[in-house]
């Protein structure tokens, strides 16, 4: 079974563009969140990092996990889940075949 740590990687490793976008997330060309008929949120992403920034709220340099903890207003355990669903199945059933061809 995958480990907690082989979870966070998991996670952690995520495009921060498509996690937003799963996310509802609408950005503009310059990776900025947007908001139809609202001035920009101020929060933006950086995809060569793999990060996001939300300076007005003190929020710098940021992972996909605190992305969604942020967006979903959840626990770091359950954003960790969000981001590898079925993911943790795949991981899973790798290591065990691994461990049959040893």
């Amino acid at each position: 079974m995958a480990t907690y740590q082989e979870l966070v990687e998991l996670a952690h490793r995520k495009n921060i563009l498509e996690v937003a976008a799963e996310l509802g997330m609408k950005l503009d060309s310059d990776y900025r969140w947007i908001v139809p008929g609202e001035k920009p949120k101020g929060l933006t992403f950086k995809p060569e990092y793999n990060i996001f920034s939300w300076w007005s709220h003190g929020i710098e340099g940021k992972d996909p996990i605190a992305l969604v903890m942020l967006m979903k207003d959840c626990s770091r355990k359950e954003a960790i889940k969000f981001l590898v669903k079925g993911e943790a199945r795949s991981l899973y059933k790798s290591s065990r075949a691994k461990k049959r061809t040893v």
